[in-house]
């Protein structure tokens, strides 16, 4: 049985190879070294892999293989980034040939308007441009725009203070007005003469005072309960325990009555807008907390906006949108009409010709506005291989990345040219 064949193809390639590495020399050892580029497969640290090497690929032909972009840079304006290859070194030795195209993508992006409805993690696009892929921002931070009463709560005061529970700096809420929800007699001072069906006024207070209904009675026609006629609406109410009640603008002639009165919130005002960094799970029932007074159970529906926005995925452009106010659409969440500014930078960039002869090739980004931008220029390998024939390629890691060896195993011709295209070009 031959132990290699002159074609580079699976099949030709050397059967004792895997020895190399430790494997058994056999085909499926083999067949798994040929061509392969896949790190740690047999050594780790090392990428190893067999390759038939013709004579051109032997000889190298100072191709332009990649662009990596190290810094983005930022500013451009103009509708993509350009990218332009040339080599540095000198004379006779210098490449020439290489052409490529470059790609926008965002580099930073901050909110021009906050819209309403966001949650933090919800996620919306950039309208605009021209992209293979859009860029993505997530909402990192979040705020409350609006706030009403969803519930009234209860022993709340005017003026007492609440936040809107959550993750972050909370958002803190004004008790604006007042009313009451129910009233209770005092039972040291039920009163006298009254009759059901009369209607007392809570006094004290600044407002529109609450009118209670007599509604059932002790001795003496004093009052055994009340209900409440009219909640009132109150912007200074001191206390709700043990105040007097007069007939005085009510119906009934009885006097000497006190009430204990259970108020809530009737409307409240955002006096701070927070800022969080968790979702708000339960907006339309949003719990609060007191900062001042003795009130409980209040809760909110809140409408949210967006605080601030992280780049989730920068995009890829060959048009960029407008930099300034551009449109988001949401892509989770039910947010709507954030807007945006942004500074865009290079992306990427694709190889259009490889050129040849490059010994030490360099790229220069170009582009309206663009500054700061870096990249680095690969070429395929042209040197370090001692003949043709069957070798063997091992590429370092960590500490030895990018270092390269190359062992003949077997010296000959090869024809053909099949797996090491990304590797070695003809």
């Amino acid at each position: 049985m031959a132990q290699w064949g002159s074609q580079d193809a699976t099949s030709n390639s050397v059967l004792w190879a895997p020895a190399k590495v430790n494997l058994a020399p056999n085909t499926v050892n083999r067949n798994y070294m040929y061509g392969n580029t896949t790190a740690d497969a047999f050594v780790t640290g090392e990428t190893i892999g067999m390759f038939g090497v013709g004579d051109l690929e032997e000889a190298g032909s100072g191709e332009i293989k990649s662009v990596t972009v190290i810094a983005p840079g930022t500013g451009l304006t103009a509708a993509r980034p350009t990218a332009t290859i040339t080599d540095s070194a000198t004379g006779a030795e210098g490449g020439s040939g290489a052409t490529a195209t470059a790609t926008a993508k965002a580099v930073s992006v901050t909110l021009a308007a906050k819209g309403t409805g966001y949650q933090v993690a919800d996620v919306v696009s950039i309208d605009g441009g021209t992209a293979s892929v859009a860029a993505n921002l997530a909402i990192a931070t979040t705020s409350v725009y609006s706030a009403v009463i969803n519930a009234a709560g209860t022993a709340y005061l005017p003026n007492d203070h609440l936040t809107v529970v959550g993750t972050g700096t909370a958002a803190t809420i004004n008790v604006s007005h007042a009313k009451a929800l129910s009233a209770t007699i005092v039972a040291s001072n039920t009163g006298a003469n009254f009759n059901v069906g009369d209607v007392v006024l809570v006094v004290g207070g600044t407002g529109t005072a609450t009118k209670l209904n007599v509604a059932s009675l002790g001795a003496a026609n004093s009052i055994a309960t009340f209900t409440v006629n009219a909640a009132g609406d109150y912007t200074v109410l001191t206390t709700f325990t043990n105040v007097a009640v007069t007939n005085s603008g009510g119906v009934g002639v009885g006097t000497g009555a006190r009430a204990s009165l259970v108020t809530g919130v009737l409307t409240a005002v955002l006096l701070t807008n927070g800022n969080y960094t968790a979702a708000i799970t339960t907006p339309t029932h949003a719990a609060t907390a007191n900062t001042t007074g003795l009130g409980t159970g209040a809760t909110l529906n809140i409408v949210t906006q967006a605080e601030s926005v992280t780049i989730s995925n920068a995009g890829k452009y060959t048009a960029i949108p407008s930099r300034s106010g551009a449109a988001t659409t949401a892509q989770t969440g039910s947010g709507a009409s954030a807007t945006v500014d942004s500074a865009w930078g290079v992306n990427d960039v694709t190889i259009t010709a490889n050129g040849a002869g490059y010994v030490a090739p360099v790229v220069a980004f170009g582009g309206t506005g663009l500054s700061d931008a870096l990249g680095s220029v690969q070429r395929f390998e042209a040197a370090g291989i001692a003949h043709t024939g069957w070798v063997i390629r091992t590429e370092g890691s960590g500490g030895r990345a990018g270092r390269v060896q190359y062992e003949v195993l077997v010296a000959g011709g090869i024809s053909g040219d099949a797996s090491d295209d990304s590797i070695l070009p003809p």
